[in-house]
């Protein structure tokens, strides 16, 4: 029951994010779609606002008895996360195209600032390459101390604590360093990649700064998910977790980042995100050859997507799939 339960909570907890991205979004956006100032707060806007959340809330309704079933009937957490993204996956397709015949063109006036506006990552370079220094020190120690190591070490916690288990050998061990590294090493580079390869909006200086604040606090939160992961959940001396309770410093963490990035408002950037329409795939993917950005703003709910035009953006496609097939092949 407790498997079901949780199921439920992340069944829950998707439906109440979901249920909020179109607040996350700017305000010339609606659904991914560019549409007049003020359309959103219209009544033609709520109308497509409100029908999506209950479209969206209706799929979780049907999927929740589903997700209680017992776990012996099915994987209930997986289905949970899945059918949850693709319930409320669907209503945003539904609601896109009922907001495609209000579309309105992008502003073709562009502005740029003349003074230059130097950045820098939250923490410079110590922030970005520690993380990696930790986790060398960390295997070093464990070359050290590899006679004193148990012959089996846990790989995976649970509420209860650990509950999947691997022998002691160099590729399990060593390899669960290169899984985080590698794990550090994506989360790393797309917080510089926010701050450095982003696509800037906007050029007055308000709307300058608040876009600022928002590339810092991205990337920001990705340093502190690196540095977690750096200290907090590879194997050493007796092969448990170096910080206690790492799991839920990790979910405290991310809590914290969405609250700071939902009150990180868009009041203070109009002009939507300036790129055009037909750049974006579906509403999501962001696919412009002639944009030298690596990263742009999402069209829907918080964060950043890539441009897949970029050939960058495929190294990191396939990094973020490495992370769990590496991780899986060191502990056979």
């Amino acid at each position: 029951m407790t498997i079901a339960l949780l199921s439920l909570a992340h069944l829950l907890l998707i439906a109440l994010a979901n249920s909020a991205h179109p607040r996350w979004t700017h305000p010339d956006l609606l659904f991914a779609v560019t549409v007049p100032p003020g359309f959103r707060a219209s009544p033609a806007g709520a109308a497509l606002v409100r029908r999506y959340r209950q479209l969206g809330w209706a799929g979780t309704a049907l999927l929740a008895p589903v997700v209680l079933l017992p776990p012996r009937l099915g994987p209930a957490f997986l289905l949970a996360i899945l059918g949850g993204l693709a319930v409320w996956l669907a209503a945003f397709v539904l609601s896109r195209r009922a907001t495609l015949p209000y579309a309105a063109p992008v502003d073709p006036v562009r502005t740029a600032a003349l003074e230059p506006r130097p950045e820098e990552v939250p923490g410079g370079l110590f922030a970005l390459l520690a993380p990696f220094a930790v986790l060398a020190a960390r295997a070093y120690e464990c070359h050290l101390s590899w006679e004193e190591m148990p012959l089996r070490f846990p790989i995976h916690w649970g509420l209860q604590g650990p509950d999947r288990w691997t022998a002691k050998t160099p590729a399990a061990v060593y390899g669960q360093f290169a899984t985080f590294a590698l794990l550090c090493a994506v989360m790393l580079y797309m917080a510089w990649a926010t701050v450095h390869r982003a696509r800037r909006i906007t050029a007055p200086a308000s709307a300058a700064r608040a876009q600022q604040r928002y590339r810092r606090l991205s990337a920001g939160g990705l340093i502190g998910l690196g540095w977690i992961f750096a200290l907090g959940f590879p194997p050493l001396d007796n092969m448990t977790l170096t910080l206690p309770y790492a799991p839920f410093l990790l979910l405290a963490m991310v809590a914290v980042w969405l609250v700071a990035m939902v009150r990180s408002t868009w009041s203070d950037m109009p002009g939507g995100d300036q790129t055009a329409d037909q750049h974006w795939r579906l509403g999501v993917f962001y696919v412009n050859p002639e944009d030298p950005a690596l990263l742009v703003e999402k069209r829907f709910g918080l964060g950043w997507t890539l441009n897949f035009a970029n050939p960058i953006s495929w190294v990191l496609l396939a990094a973020i799939v490495g992370v769990p097939l590496l991780g899986l092949l060191v502990i056979r």
